[in-house]
C-alpha cells in the first residue's frame, strides 16, 4: 500500500504546502486555457443537468455539448497541476505546513479528555509529528495518527490549521477565542464525521478538487490555499471600494408580471419573511426573490439589503462591521453592495484579485456551519445553579484519572462526552443518606447511573423515564447510609468471542463502600471479566464521566474524584491535578488500569489452602512486573477490552517446591517465507495459545492453565489434558522439589509478542513461540520477590482452516510476569543461593 496525504479537518486543504508553476508566458497561457476549458465544462454540466429531462432535447445539441469537452491528454500536466506564481508564493503557502491536532486522551486527569496539540508537521502514511503544547491533556507521544489507525489501541487525531480553528471558534462561540470551544464535543463530532480509512472529514469542502491520494495543486484553485485571515492592506482597499459606491449590480430586470401565474408566497407577511431569511443562504434568497413577485416587492427596500448583509455576510466578513456602522447617505446602494460582495467572495475556479483570502474564508465558514450543525446538537452543559458556588468549586477541583472503554464495537454516531456531578457539598457525604441506582435496557446493558439525595436525582446517561416507544428500562438500586460512601465501582463485562461477531457491554456493577461492604447490581456472575474503577488515595468520588453512544449505551466510563481541602475550604487548597503537567500527575497502578479475566478476580491471599481471597487489583502480595502492554489485536478490538488472564504456579512458597512442569500449547498457525542468505525457504509460524503448570502427583492441587484450546469453549477447562494434542505441546520440566525456580521472563520485542523464554536459577531455558526471534525484553522480580506466575491476553485470531474458511483460535497478544514477596525458608536449598545472588540489587526490567 502506498503512502498518502491527510488534509485539514476544517478547510480540507493541504498540510504539505503546494506546487507553484512557471511564470513564463507559455506556462501562463497553458494555465489560462486549462481554466477556461474547465469553466466551459462546468457550464456544460450545469446545462446538461438542466436539460437532461427536457422532452425533445435533440441528439445534435447533446453532441455539441460533448464536443466542448476537449481531451486534456496533450496538456502539460505539470503546469495545469501547479499554482499561478502571480497569485501565490512559497512564502504565502508556508502557513499550510504547520498544523495542530485535536485528540482524545482517556487517561488525562481533568474532566475534559480532549486536547489540542502543539504545532507540528505532517509526515506521511497518516502520521503527524507534533511538539508539546500548553494543553495539559496532551499525551507524551510526539507522533500521532490522523483520521484512522490500523492499531486498535491508538486513538485518531484530527489535524487543522490554526487560522481555520479560529474561524471555527467564531462559528461555534461567536468569538475567535478558541478556549471557549468544548473540545470533547468537537472531538466526538469529528470522530462521527470521520470515515474509515479517510484522509479528511465527510464534509462538503466547496469547489476544490485537490484532495486525492496526494494533494494536487490545481491551477485556478489558488483561493483555497490563500491565508484566510492574514490579508495585508485589505482593510484600506475595502474601505476605498465601499466609499466609491462603484458596485452597482442590481438584479436583472425581472418580468414577474408575465411569469408569475400563481404566487403561493403572496400571503406571507413582511415580518414573517424577515424571520425566514436568516435561515437561507444567499443563493436561496436570490432564487426566492426571482421566483416570487411578492417577495421581490417586499425586498426592494434598501434597509432590507443592509440587514441581509448583517445576516449573511458579517458573521464571516468581519472587516465590514466597522464600515456598516458608519453613517452613509440615505440612498446608499446596499442592494448593490450585497450583490457585489456576494459575487466577489464566491469561491470559483480561476478567480483572482484581492478577495482570494476572503473567498477562502467564506468557503471555510460554510464547512464550519456544517460542523456547528452537529456540534450544537451534541454539546451538553452540567445544570449547576449559578448560586451554587461550592458545587462549582468541587467540580473545578475534580479530576478523572482514566476513562476506559467498556463497549465494543465503539460507535461513532451521536457520541457525547458527559460529566455528571453527584456530590455538591461534603455535607452530602457526611450526613445525608442516598439512593444509588443503575438502569438497564432490554439487552441488560448498562445505560445509566444515578444518585439521589432526598428528591434530587442526578443521572448520568439514561433513566427509566427515558424509555422510547416499547423500550423497557429497568432499574436496580441500593440505599447508602448517611455515614458511608462509595469507594469504587467494579464493572462486570462479558468476555467476547473474537472468533465470531465480537461485542460486549457492561452487564453488572459492584459497589464497594467505605465501610467495606459491597453490593452487586445487574449481572455480576463470577464468569464475567471485571474492570475496577477505584478512587485514588485521599480522594472522594464526586461523580462520573464517560461517553454516551448514540444508541444510549455507555461506551466509556470513569470516576470524578476530588481531594477534600482542609476545613472544606478550597481557598486553602492550591493544587489542581487537572492542570498539572503530565509528569507531575499521580499514576494509576497498572493493576487498576486493566480489564481482568475471571481467573484474576479471586486469588488466595493466605496460601492455596486458605479460603480468603482478593482480586488482583487489591491483592496484598501479588505484584505486576512492568512494563505491562495493553495487548494487541488484528481484529480491531482495542487492548483495553481484552481480559487479562492470570496463571499462578505458586500461591505460597510451598508450591514452588511442588512445581514440576510448565507447558505451552503451540500449534503451527501458518507459514512464512523469505530469502535469508539469498536462498528461498519456508518455515512454520508457531502460535502460543495456552500455558499450563503441573505439580507433584501426591500434591492435591490439579493442573492450572490459561489461554484457549480449540474444542474447549469454557476457559475454566483449558487445563483439561484430554484436549491438549500431544504434537502441539512443548513441556519444560522444573525441578521444584530440588529448589529450581523461574527467575526471568524474556519477551520477544515487536508490536505483539511472538515468543517467550523462561529462564531458571540453574541457567536452564525453555522457548515457546515463533522460532529465531533475536530481540528480547527481560523481566525479573524486584529484590526480595520471586516470579510466581504470568498475566496474558489472547486477542489475535490465527490458525486459518481451509475447510472452515475461517480462523479457528486466538493466540497470545501480551504477557508479563507476576511476582510475590516470599520467605523460601532454608537458604541452603539447592539453587536458592544462586537465585538470591542473581536477583540481589536487580530492579524491574
Amino acid at each position: 500500500m502506498g503512502s498518502w496525504d491527510c488534509y485539514c479537518a476544517i478547510c480540507g486543504a493541504s498540510l504539505v504546502s503546494g506546487k507553484i508553476g512557471s511564470g513564463t508566458p507559455r506556462a501562463r497561457e497553458k494555465r489560462r486555457k486549462r481554466i477556461e476549458k474547465e469553466k466551459r465544462k462546468l457550464h456544460i454540466e450545469k446545462e446538461r443537468q438542466r436539460l437532461q429531462n427536457t422532452p425533445g432535447l435533440g441528439e445534435k445539441e447533446r453532441e455539441k455539448n460533448e464536443e466542448e469537452e476537449e481531451d486534456e491528454s496533450d496538456d502539460d500536466w505539470e503546469e495545469i497541476h501547479s499554482y499561478d506564481p502571480e497569485l501565490v508564493t512559497s512564502e504565502s503557502l508556508e502557513w499550510l505546513r504547520t498544523a495542530h491536532c485535536l485528540g482524545f486522551n482517556s487517561e488525562s486527569p481533568g474532566i475534559s479528555k480532549a486536547f489540542i496539540s502543539g504545532p507540528g508537521r505532517y509526515d506521511d502514511y497518516g502520521s503527524i509529528h507534533v511538539s508539546e503544547g500548553d494543553d495539559p491533556n496532551q499525551p507524551d507521544e510526539d507522533s500521532l495518527t490522523c483520521y484512522h489507525s490500523f492499531d486498535p489501541n491508538e486513538t485518531q487525531v484530527f489535524p487543522f490549521h490554526w487560522c481555520c480553528f479560529k474561524i471555527l471558534a467564531r462559528a461555534l462561540t461567536g468569538s475567535p477565542d478558541t478556549s471557549k470551544i468544548d473540545k470533547d464535543t468537537l472531538y466526538n463530532v469529528m470522530a462521527e464525521l470521520s470515515p474509515d480509512y479517510g484522509s479528511s472529514l465527510q464534509l462538503e469542502y466547496g469547489n476544490i478538487n485537490g484532495r486525492e491520494q496526494f494533494w494536487e495543486s490545481i491551477a485556478g484553485e489558488e483561493f483555497c490555499v490563500t491565508h484566510p485571515l492574514e490579508l495585508p492592506g485589505f482593510g484600506d482597499f475595502l474601505r476605498t471600494a465601499v466609499s466609491s459606491d462603484d458596485f452597482k449590480m442590481p438584479l436583472a430586470n425581472l418580468d414577474l408580471e408575465r411569469r408569475t401565474v400563481q404566487d403561493p408566497l403572496s400571503k406571507l407577511p413582511y415580518d414573517l419573511l424577515y424571520i425566514i431569511f436568516p435561515y437561507l443562504g444567499s443563493n436561496e434568497i436570490l432564487a426566492l426573490i426571482e421566483a416570487s413577485r411578492h417577495v421581490y416587492s417586499c425586498t426592494r427596500d434598501n434597509r432590507f439589503w443592509k440587514q441581509l448583509i448583517r445576516w449573511e455576510t458579517l458573521p464571516w466578513f468581519w472587516e465590514l462591521r466597522e464600515l456598516l456602522t458608519e453613517e452613509r447617505s440615505p440612498d446608499f446602494n446596499y442592494k448593490g453592495l450585497y450583490l457585489w460582495l456576494d459575487k466577489m467572495t464566491t469561491p470559483e475556479l480561476g478567480m483572482k484579485g484581492r478577495f482570494l483570502g476572503i473567498a477562502n474564508r467564506r468557503r471555510i465558514w460554510s464547512v464550519c456551519q456544517q460542523l456547528a450543525g452537529v456540534y450544537f446538537k451534541r454539546v451538553r452543559r452540567e445544570p449547576i445553579s449559578e448560586t451554587d458556588e461550592y458545587a462549582k468549586a468541587i467540580l473545578v477541583h475534580s479530576v478523572s484519572a482514566q476513562m476506559p472503554m467498556v463497549l465494543h464495537p465503539q460507535l461513532k454516531e451521536g457520541v457525547s462526552t458527559v460529566a455528571k456531578q453527584w456530590i455538591r457539598s461534603w455535607n452530602e457525604i457526611d450526613s445525608e443518606p442516598s439512593i444509588f441506582e443503575t438502569f438497564w435496557n432490554n439487552e441488560n446493558a448498562l445505560v445509566g447511573l444515578s444518585v439521589t439525595f432526598e428528591s434530587d436525582t442526578r443521572v448520568f446517561g439514561r433513566s427509566d423515564i427515558d424509555a422510547i416507544g416499547g423500550e423497557i428500562i429497568r432499574k436496580q438500586g441500593v440505599r447508602i447510609p448517611a455515614d458511608d460512601w462509595i469507594t469504587s465501582l467494579v464493572l462486570h463485562i462479558p468476555e467476547m468471542n473474537l472468533l465470531k461477531t465480537a461485542s460486549t457491554f457492561v452487564k453488572g456493577v459492584t459497589l464497594v463502600f467505605k465501610s467495606g461492604k459491597n453490593n452487586g447490581l445487574g449481572d455480576t456472575r463470577s464468569g464475567h471479566s471485571q474492570r475496577p474503577l477505584i478512587v485514588s488515595p485521599g480522594q472522594f468520588i464526586v461523580g462520573v464521566i464517560g461517553q454516551l453512544a448514540g444508541n444510549g449505551l455507555i461506551s466509556r466510563l470513569g470516576l470524578l474524584e476530588c481531594l477534600r481541602p482542609p476545613n472544606d475550604d478550597f481557598s486553602l487548597y492550591d493544587a489542581n491535578l487537572a492542570s498539572a503537567p503530565q509528569a507531575e500527575r499521580p499514576e494509576v497502578p497498572i493493576s487498576r488500569r486493566l480489564l481482568w479475566h475471571s481467573s484474576a478476580c479471586s486469588l488466595p491471599t493466605h496460601g492455596a489452602s486458605d479460603s480468603r481471597s482478593a482480586p488482583i487489583w487489591l491483592h496484598p502480595n501479588i505484584h505486576i512486573i512492568p512494563p505491562h502492554p495493553l495487548g494487541y489485536s488484528q481484529r480491531d478490538v482495542p487492548g483495553e477490552l481484552l481480559p487479562h488472564q492470570v496463571l499462578l504456579w505458586a500461591k505460597e512458597p510451598m508450591e514452588l517446591r511442588k512445581l514440576i512442569r510448565i507447558s505451552s500449547y503451540v500449534p503451527i498457525g501458518g507459514k512464512a517465507s523469505g530469502w535469508p542468505g539469498g536462498v528461498h525457504r519456508e518455515w512454520p509460524i508457531h502460535d502460543v495459545l495456552a500455558i499450563r503448570c503441573e505439580f507433584l502427583r501426591e500434591y492435591w492441587e490439579p493442573k492450572r492453565a490459561i489461554g484457549n484450546i480449540p474444542g474447549i469453549e469454557d476457559s475454566c477447562c483449558v487445563a483439561d489434558s484430554s484436549k491438549w494434542n500431544d504434537e502441539n505441546v512443548l513441556s519444560f520440566e522444573i525441578d521444584g522439589p530440588g529448589g529450581e525456580i523461574v527467575t526471568q521472563l524474556e519477551i520477544s520485542r515487536g508490536e505483539d509478542p511472538k515468543a517467550i523464554k523462561l529462564r531458571t536459577n540453574r541457567g536452564r531455558v525453555t522457548y515457546f513461540g515463533e522460532l529465531d526471534r533475536n530481540d528480547w525484553d527481560v523481566q525479573r522480580a524486584p529484590e526480595g520477590e520471586y516470579i510466581v506466575g504470568l498475566s496474558m491476553t489472547f486477542g489475535e485470531t490465527s490458525g486459518y482452516s481451509d475447510g472452515a474458511g475461517e480462523r479457528t483460535y486466538l493466540k497470545m497478544t501480551s504477557i508479563t510476569a507476576l511476582s510475590m514477596t516470599m520467605d523460601l525458608g532454608d537458604p541452603n536449598i539447592d539453587g536458592m543461593n544462586d537465585y538470591q545472588k542473581l536477583t540481589s540489587g536487580v530492579t524491574c526490567g
